[in-house]
């Protein structure tokens, strides 16, 4: 995921590398401002084994809803 600043540099705010999920699917903003997503396939169980999709938050420095 990637974001613009107000003078126009690019900046990876998150990188899916597959531990931490891989294909982003969806995100909402929540009322606190943050985006939370889900990914198709990726991320780790609590046993350390290939998990199914993860759920991940950014903080976009976005107002609160």
């Amino acid at each position: 995921m990637y974001s613009i600043t107000p003078t126009g540099t690019l900046l990876q705010n998150i990188a899916f590398s597959g531990t931490n999920g891989s294909m982003p699917t969806s995100m909402i903003q929540g009322s606190d401002g943050k985006l939370y997503g889900t990914t198709y396939s990726g991320g780790l169980d609590s046993h350390g084994n290939k998990a199914s999709g993860a759920v991940f938050s950014i903080n976009a420095g976005l107002p609160p809803k």
